[in-house]
This record gives structure tokens, sequence and C-alpha cells, in this order.
């Protein structure tokens, strides 16, 4: 008798075998390591617009994209 959780990890894994091929090619057109990234716009938490080139004296900048519900 196959378990339950062998069955849904061969299912992930076969999934992921179909659809792997095709997110190589997901931001292959984005910027290279150590190329200065394009500058853009976000809203912060309270609704104020904020670009990457205000942090341009900042060494190192973090972009951390989650949900926060």
């Amino acid at each position: 008798m196959i378990k339950t959780n062998t069955i849904i990890f061969a299912s992930l894994l076969f999934i992921f075998a179909i659809i792997y091929p095709f997110n190589s090619a997901i931001g292959a057109d984005g910027p290279n390591v150590g190329e200065v990234p394009p500058d853009f716009a976000l809203k912060d938490i309270n609704g104020n617009e904020v670009t990457l080139s205000s942090f341009k004296n900042i060494s190192r900048v973090v972009l951390f994209f989650g949900s926060c519900t």
C-alpha cells in the first residue's frame, strides 16, 4: 500500500518536471549580477511612493515581497 505522502510527493515532482523547463525563460531579460538595476517606484505600507533611486547612497538594498494577510 502506497502512503498518501508518497503520492503527493510524486505528483509534485511530476508537476515540477513539466513546469521547470518553462521557468528558465522567466526573468531572462532582467539585469545580470553586478549591473545597475532599472529605477522603479513602489508604494510603501503607508501609501507613500518610494523609488529605488532614493536609496542611491545606501550600499545594499534588500527587496522583500511578502504577504501580510
